[in-house]
């Protein structure tokens, strides 16, 4: 079974499974690749979107690179909401990491699986 990946378009976003070290609004540990939805005090629930990282850059020619430095986890689209610190801020897992499957495409959302490269998988 190939270790799959969440990409925005082509850019990879993040390898799927590893901890965040973050839990959701009903305490289940969040991974990267998890679909969540995010809420407000005043407004819910939203669309989905998906636990993601800074780990890596996509370059326009298809290189993809690890950055430097510790890795900040983060739901996309709030990047900025501290997910330790929610305030008015909810998030609910609505999908596991290990129940997506290759070529899953969330087109409205602006996320998709697909294997990891080869090149990420070495270099990881």
């Amino acid at each position: 079974m190939s270790v799959l990946s969440v990409f925005s378009g082509k850019c990879l976003q993040a390898v799927c499974g590893i901890s965040t070290g973050y839990k959701d609004m009903n305490g289940e540990p969040l991974h990267t690749g998890d679909i969540v939805q995010v809420y407000t005090q005043l407004y819910g629930p939203d669309d989905l979107t998906v636990v993601v990282g800074d780990e890596w850059t996509t370059y326009s020619n298809g290189v993809i690179e690890r950055k430097d430095g510790p890795v900040h986890y983060f739901v996309m689209g709030i990047k900025d909401v501290p997910l330790e610190e929610t305030g008015e801020w909810r998030v609910r897992k609505v999908k596991g990491f290990e129940d997506v499957i290759s070529g899953e495409h969330w087109r409205a959302y602006g996320f998709n699986y697909q294997a990891t490269p080869d090149s990420v998988l070495e270099g990881a």
